[in-house]
């Protein structure tokens, strides 16, 4: 008890180093214990070693030598010459010189009384044996060559009765001798045993004494580290379980007291942080906007006050279009700041009530509570079109970017989150297949047009893969002379037998971005054209939006040019629509100034459908206007229009700029235009010719 009250009022330091200290000792007197013990037994290993082990190679070498003695004393009877036989005594005076050396090294270790007498034994043997050889075989084999009979058969009864038996006799003692130290090494391999065994015994008494004493060291440390620790503890699994509340008490002299109140501290601190951090992770840090986790959490409380409440909701999805190619050509900082000008006017047009979020990338999402009335959702989301519409500045470019908007109402009470959400998503899918830049509310017939969607796209995926989109062209005709003058390229789709127009593909070509690809492919089948006909006039080529922002589109026309030397930029007219002209962003000014100092030109295409801005005749450097068809085909029907087409006439001639009449059908409506006839005009319509296929066309210039 003393010794813990001492402990206790210790640094935990202190604690450690004492323990470590009589342990460092405790293993230091072990080891040098051990390190004797262990010097003892090698030595009496060494010992048996020199003494056994030598013992029994001398032994082992000497039995090797007598049986070569032996050997060679039977090879003297087969020998031929003298010089054969002379050789053969040779080998035997070898073997026996080593024999003597051999026990002579013995001799001189340290040998048992009867030890010793084996060995004389041996020895006496040995000298018989060789007294036989020597004195016996030697004499009568010197005369063999001319031995008789009779006296072959005594040297042969020396040989193998005399000579042998005393070999068997030496053999024998030598083998007494070896038993014999055999025997005496195994006695002395158990002593060692026996000494091994002691040692042991001391050296696991002393480690269990020392285990002893490390455990009650280590249970006096172990209580005095333990119980601060418990404490700790249960403070940490009351924070772990959101109780911030708690703190540890801990009144000691030791170091537990100071982590104690620096782990108080830090809790005070995580409270702090806890509230910023569950404040990042539901919102996004570019536009400080709830993020796609926090509005499905504000779904969910949604969908359960509708179910619980009745309070009825709207779901709404945002996606900005075209945002990708904002951000490929003015890089992802400019997108970044597009995107906060965006967030911030949609919250603008919202109530406070109103959640707004920002799902990822280019798409926001959201909810509108307490709806009373479809009426409002729309009038809402016109608003939030419309004021997306105004042009952005941002670092001195002047943007223009437009949303395209899916609106689910939840009507039934069992639908989930997931679905609801996924219903405003094929809501807005049909915005964008609509044109874009327009909101949608789902109703189920979109379903089957979804599926329809999917085949279509995988048919032109296909189709494009086996390179069906094939161009077809239509002549456009001098009013006054009728003459051919040029000719609009048009795409179709060659599906088995039949062409199918645009309006069957178009849309999804545009949408997937694969209407890129295959105006370039377009372009190169004209230049082709140009070249192979050695045509003269123009040809008019149909460009999309997509078609501006893609990197490659400047070099493309420059590169091609170089390709088709024979062919005039001036012969191609790129046409664009009004919603090309109504971007109105620098890029495509910049591009469109580039391409024309190049020699290409620019016609306005389906001029009067939309925008129908003066602002694009006047900013831009266009060589045609093209009048849209539904101008043409109802004049006679419409008093107005006819006024409207007078109007255009003047203004295009006011401004040198020539015309394009399209959707001519019929006679009569040729005549009609003919009062125009000494003006700059031209006209395209079936009444002299359809969209035909390339090779037609190419028969018609050569037979022209």
């Amino acid at each position: 008890m003393p010794f813990r009250i001492i402990f206790k009022k210790f640094s935990i330091r202190t604690k450690l180093y004492l323990i470590l200290g009589v342990l460092g000792f405790i293993i230091l007197l072990e080891g040098a214990t051990s390190l004797y013990l262990a010097k003892q037994m090698q030595d009496r290993i060494n010992d048996i070693f020199s003494q056994e082990i030598v013992s029994l190679e001398l032994l082992s070498d000497l039995k090797g030598a007598l049986y070569r003695i032996r050997d060679r004393t039977l090879r003297l009877v087969d020998a031929r010459t003298k010089q054969e036989l002379h050789h053969q005594q040779e080998k035997i005076k070898e073997q026996l010189a080593i024999i003597s050396k051999k026990i002579d090294l013995y001799d001189n270790t340290r040998l048992s009384k009867r030890e010793k007498e084996l060995l004389n034994r041996f020895k006496e043997n040995l000298t018989q044996y060789v007294n036989v050889i020597e004195n016996k075989i030697y004499p009568l084999l010197d005369t063999s060559q001319h031995a008789t009979p009779k006296r072959q058969d005594v040297i042969n009864k020396l040989l193998y009765e005399v000579a042998l038996k005393e070999f068997r006799e030496t053999r024998e003692a030598l083998n007494q001798l070896l038993n014999y130290q055999i025997e005496r090494a195994h006695i002395r391999q158990e002593h060692a045993k026996a000494i091994f065994f002691k040692q042991k015994i001391i050296i696991v008494s002393a480690l269990v004494l020392i285990a002893f004493l490390v455990i009650y060291l280590a249970k006096n440390l172990i209580q005095s580290i333990v119980t601060p620790l418990h404490k700790i503890n249960e403070a940490l699994q009351k924070i772990a379980n959101n109780d911030l509340n708690t703190r540890i008490l801990i009144r000691t002299d030791d170091e537990f007291s100071l982590i104690a109140e620096e782990i108080n501290k830090n809790i005070m601190r995580l409270q702090s942080t806890l509230k910023s951090l569950d404040h990042i992770s539901k919102h996004d840090s570019l536009t400080q906007l709830p993020n796609r986790k926090c509005f499905h959490e504000y779904l969910d409380k949604a969908m359960k006050d509708f179910t619980q409440k009745s309070s009825q909701f709207a779901i709404m999805l945002i996606d900005l279009d075209n945002f990708k190619l904002i951000n490929d050509n003015f890089g992802h900082p400019f997108g970044d700041k597009l995107l906060k000008i965006v967030a911030s006017r949609i919250r603008n047009v919202l109530k406070k009530e109103d959640v707004i979020a920002r799902l990822g990338g280019d798409e926001f999402g959201v909810i509108l509570r307490r709806i009373h009335n479809p009426i409002v959702v729309g009038n809402i989301a016109n608003k939030i079109i419309d004021i997306l519409q105004k042009p952005i500045k941002i670092d001195d470019t002047i943007v223009y970017i437009t949303a395209s908007l899916g609106i689910y109402i939840p009507t039934d009470k069992k639908i989930d989150a997931k679905k609801a959400l996924s219903y405003a998503d094929i809501a807005m899918y049909k915005a964008k297949k609509s044109g874009k830049n327009s909101y949608k509310f789902f109703d189920e017939s979109m379903f089957q047009e979804l599926q329809s969607l999917t085949i279509l796209e995988h048919d032109i995926h296909e189709a494009l893969e086996r390179q069906e989109f094939v161009p077809f062209f239509q002549p456009i005709v001098e009013l006054k002379t009728e003459r051919i003058l040029g000719f609009e390229t048009l795409l179709r789709w060659k599906k088995g037998e039949e062409y199918l127009p645009p309006s069957h593909f178009i849309h999804v070509l545009e949408s997937r971005g694969y209407i890129v690809e295959v105006t370039y492919q377009l372009i190169e089948t004209v230049f082709q054209f140009i070249s192979k006909n050695r045509f003269k006039g123009f040809i008019t080529i149909n460009l999309s939006l997509l078609q501006f922002y893609d990197r490659k589109f400047l070099n493309f026309v420059h590169d091609i040019q170089k390709r088709y030397p024979d062919v005039s930029p001036s012969q191609i007219v790129f046409e664009l629509t009004e919603t090309v002209f109504a971007e109105n962003i620098s890029l495509i000014q910049e591009l469109i100034l580039l391409i024309e100092k190049e020699g290409y030109k620019f016609a306005l295409d389906d001029f009067g459908t939309g925008y129908s801005s003066l602002l694009y005749i006047k900013n831009y450097n266009l060589n045609t206007i093209k009048v849209d068809q539904s101008f043409i085909q109802n004049i006679f029907v419409d008093q107005k229009l006819r006024k409207l087409l007078d109007v255009i006439i003047s203004m295009s001639k006011t401004l040198d700029i020539p015309l394009v009449l399209e959707g001519v059908e019929d006679k009569k409506t040729v005549d009609y235009l003919k009062r125009y006839r000494n003006y700059k005009i031209k006209i395209q319509g079936y009444y002299y010719f359809p969209p035909l296929p390339m090779e037609e066309v190419e028969a018609m210039i050569q037979t022209r």
